[in-house]
């Protein structure tokens, strides 16, 4: 019966054999400013790129375009996004054994704009020469993909004929990857997949808090631990203000799979001032009040205005890791004309009429004719000539064309990645072999760093149309830091359990353990795991706590010293016996005194009583009362004497029994009496302590 199944199938294949036809675009373009680009994308010209999704039930697309392709992001089946320059007017889509398609942009409705998105669609005639497969799967509710697309196997698939990747796969099973080759004789597929149980897995980053996604669902909050089933998966892992990582993963059945990741911020600092007070600031068309604020790097555009003032516009730039001063003041409006710059790049100067103004973004100038010229190191100079009357206003745009060269960096360790600066602000980042046609001239820095090996820094120049070859050779071991260490002679420090002496020496960088041993007392003040690295500050300083953070807090109220010095609980007793002595003592006198006005009163009474049944009542209450003022007057005596035994013994403790501490801190050389953050015996806070 199987048999007769399968010729079935394959007389199906034959009748259905059909031909393949050409590309087209299916339904009106959109205009999609919701799609996110990433900004640090730049063309030839260092211009932000625009963005154009292309839509498609197609696979194995691929693209041209008149001034090329500047990247292309396929994250998606049937999702490509190109980043394109902002002047491109024709793009072409090709597709095996498809009639190429080429797209007029214009024709099509589409004006590319920097920074934002448009998508269309495109698809293709329905193909001939399809040839009906089948697939028997176990278990039957396995999910089928070929070439990324779901496929329906209860019924026979048409595929054309070639090579195909599959790919079945159903929870609680091990899936199954492989290329298969179509053609009519070989179009019945059978496989069952094995079952697999689930695996642990555990996800940590630096910092903590990052959402993690496996695939396109979001599976946790980092640090955690989860099981699931063993595979490959894509994992994504994401902070707000810090760059996301995409990475590969594998978890395996036998295996602890944990992965870890130090997460970089990916931020800039902008600190904003102007006036007058009431102007209204916009960057990006967003209102910011003066003041200190993270941004993720990028070029931003900014307007301030002000009531009878003159509007001034600029383009900040936001790098990584770089804080950018900005302070405008709005001048008011004179009987002059008004030049506004939009200046690419925003770092070039201006000259009028010869005459350099430096790097502004808007010129006052009296009626007349101006030559206004722009210029930029590492750029062509463009000019342009403007005419200026009373109250014009006129805005002139520079876009500079970059002097270019060509740059090839490799690296004998493919894994090392490189990091391009010009200047503080980083312009590129790679990994492994750098090979790049249009760079900016100019003087490069460049960091190549892997872990295992020392970071290799060094300095190239691009020059117009030459080209620079560069080679960093890695080599194994650590960077070698500045350590120091200064403090008295009976502190001993450890490094990973070798000791150091005092003075400043080259070490390996890395987490090492650090111990700071008292050889006196025979206690150790400091025992953590820090990095050491050439970013961190790598001073050690031992001072001694002040014995005055002990003594004086504990002559104003006892057991005080003896909380700040650690010991908290000596400190709690003294603290609560003498407040509580101390209280009832004022609360007893307060009492002996009302008891004793009474006294006096009923002695007055009975001085002038004459009726003899009141004088003998009168003494037998003046006796009791008199009973009552010896036992009061007894108990505020004992509690005096029990108050000032409490604060005598408190000060004793201090004197004999408080020792004190060291301040372990890593700070600038300071010496004498100083208030110093540090971790002690005693905690963490603020120590007062004087320097050796």
């Amino acid at each position: 019966m199987k048999k007769i199944f399968t010729l079935i199938l394959l007389f199906t294949s034959i009748l259905n054999a059909q031909e393949i036809s050409k590309l087209s675009v299916a339904g009106k373009p959109e205009f999609a400013p919701d799609i996110l680009l990433n900004r640090d994308i730049k063309d030839a010209n260092y211009e932000v790129c625009a963005g154009l999704m292309i839509l498609t039930d197609l696979t194995g697309l691929q693209f041209d375009s008149y001034n090329g392709i500047v990247k292309l992001l396929s994250d998606k089946p049937g999702q490509y996004l190109l980043f394109l320059s902002e002047s491109e007017r024709v793009v072409e889509v090709f597709k095996e054994g498809y009639k190429p398609l080429k797209m007029y942009l214009p024709d099509l409705g589409i004006k590319l704009q920097k920074g934002v998105s448009w998508k269309v669609s495109v698809t293709g005639d329905k193909k001939d020469n399809l040839i009906p497969v089948n697939f028997i799967i176990e278990p039957v509710e396995a999910r089928l993909s070929i070439d990324d697309q779901r496929k329906d196997f209860s019924s026979a698939v048409l595929l054309s004929e070639g090579k195909h990747s599959m790919r079945i796969e159903f929870e609680g099973y091990k899936g199954i990857i492989e290329d298969v080759e179509v053609n009519l004789k070989n179009n019945l597929f059978s496989r069952t997949l094995q079952k697999v149980t689930f695996a642990p897995f555990s996800i940590s980053t630096n910092p903590k808090g990052a959402a993690f996604y496996l695939g396109d669902n979001i599976f946790g909050i980092t640090d955690s631990s989860f099981f699931t089933y063993p595979g490959e998966y894509q994992l994504r892992v994401e902070m707000p203000l810090h760059i996301p990582i995409n990475e590969q993963i594998t978890i395996s059945e036998n295996s602890e799979n944990k992965f870890s990741f130090d997460l970089s911020r990916n931020t800039g600092t902008l600190e904003l001032s102007y006036s007058p007070a009431g102007a209204l600031f916009l960057l990006n068309n967003r209102i910011y009040p003066p003041g200190n604020f993270d941004l993720e790097p990028g070029i931003y555009f900014a307007e301030i205005s002000a009531p009878f003032h003159i509007t001034q516009k600029d383009t900040i730039l936001i790098g990584r890791g770089v804080s950018t001063q900005k302070n405008y003041i709005l001048d008011k409006d004179k009987n002059t004309g008004i030049v506004d710059l939009e200046i690419t790049p925003s770092f070039a100067g201006v000259k009028v009429n010869q005459t350099d103004r430096g790097q502004v973004k808007r010129l006052e100038l009296s009626p007349g004719k101006f030559e206004i010229e722009v210029y930029a190191e590492g750029y062509f100079t463009e000019t342009r000539t403007s005419l200026i009357s009373i109250g014009s206003r006129d805005v002139l745009t520079f876009n500079l064309k970059p002097k270019v060269g060509s740059l090839q960096l490799s690296v004998n360790k493919p894994e090392a990645e490189t990091i391009i600066y010009k200047g503080d602000i980083e312009v590129y980042r790679w990994q492994g072999l750098i090979k790049q046609e249009n760079f900016p001239v100019g003087n490069y820095k460049y960091e190549t760093k892997l872990t295992g090996y020392r970071t290799e820094r060094g300095e190239f120049a691009i020059e117009n149309n030459k080209f620079t070859l560069k080679e960093v050779i890695m080599q194994e071991g650590n960077d070698l830091v500045d350590f120091s260490f200064y403090g008295p002679a009976n502190i001993r420090i450890y490094l990973d359990g070798k000791e150091f002496s005092r003075g400043t020496r080259k070490i390996e960088s890395g987490d090492k353990n650090v111990q700071v041993y008292d050889s006196v007392e025979s206690r150790y003040l400091f025992d953590e795991y820090m990095p050491i690295s050439d970013r961190e500050n790598n001073k050690f300083y031992i001072r001694q706590q002040s014995a005055a953070i002990h003594y004086l807090p504990s002559v104003i109220i006892p057991g005080l010293g003896q909380t700040i010095s650690g010991r908290w609980i000596p400190g709690l007793i003294y603290s609560s016996a003498f407040l509580g002595a101390g209280a009832y003592y004022l609360i007893s006198i307060y009492d002996y005194y009302g008891k004793t006005d009474e006294f006096k009163s009923k002695l007055n009474r009975l001085q002038i009583e004459t009726d003899p049944v009141m004088i003998t009542k009168l003494n037998r209450s003046v006796e009791e009362q008199n009973l009552t003022l010896t036992n009061k007057y007894n108990l505020v005596n004992i509690l005096l004497y029990t108050t000032a035994g409490i604060y005598a013994l408190n000060l004793i403790d201090m004197l004999f029994f408080t020792r004190s501490n060291y301040s372990v801190s890593i700070s600038a050389d300071n010496k004498g009496l100083s208030l110093l953050p540090a971790k002690t015996p005693g905690g963490y806070g603020m120590n007062l302590v004087y320097g050796f």
